[in-house]
């Protein structure tokens, strides 16, 4: 289980460990990319990414667990379209 305090910062970090994605990769995800799969795993289907600019292939990530559940929990009232995070992505990364 994450033992950070704030929401925003334990979905960010269950995103980055555990999925691998770059900070530009979270930046774009929406909540319609993610999936909630048995168990309560959060199944993340990464349309575009850094290696995949075209967005030829989707690439599937799993989120299990207090890390599925940092993110899960982001999403009161959010829109199915909106950002999960809602952070800026900068060039270059």
């Amino acid at each position: 289980m994450l033992t950070i305090g704030n929401e925003l910062d334990r979905a960010i970090v269950a995103l980055a460990f555990m999925t691998g994605l770059r900070r530009s990769e979270i930046a774009d995800l929406t909540w319609n990319e993610l999936e909630v799969s048995e168990n309560d795993t959060l199944l993340i289907h990464v349309r575009k990414s850094k290696t995949n600019r075209a967005g030829e292939d989707t690439d599937i990530r799993l989120l299990k667990n207090g890390f599925a559940g940092a993110v899960r929990n982001l999403r009161d009232g959010a829109s199915e379209h909106g950002p999960v995070i809602g952070l800026k992505a900068q060039r270059g990364q």
